[in-house]
């Protein structure tokens, strides 16, 4: 088993809000737990997440997958279309 990793507050906007029924919710990670690795938990826990779906690290898009760190915040944002 992996040791405890950090702690993140995920919020949760549009469908995975709706599937999550909570719009916040707290983990800890095991150590070394990357961003795919987390959309991953994520997808176990409130379903499948839309293609397009954003994974918003402290209010950033990141480009990657490095480890998260204990007090990230991460933002699930549904796809957006413009026009």
């Amino acid at each position: 088993m992996a040791h405890e990793g950090p702690t993140i507050e995920v919020l949760f906007f549009g469908p995975a809000k709706a599937r999550a029924g909570v719009d916040r919710a707290r983990l800890t990670l095991a150590a070394g737990t990357t961003l795919g690795e987390l959309r991953s938990e994520l997808e176990r826990r409130v379903g499948p997440l839309a293609p397009g779906t954003a994974l918003v690290v402290n209010g950033e898009f990141v480009r990657g997958d490095g480890a998260l760190a204990d007090g990230d915040e991460v933002a699930v944002l549904p796809p957006v279309s413009g026009g």
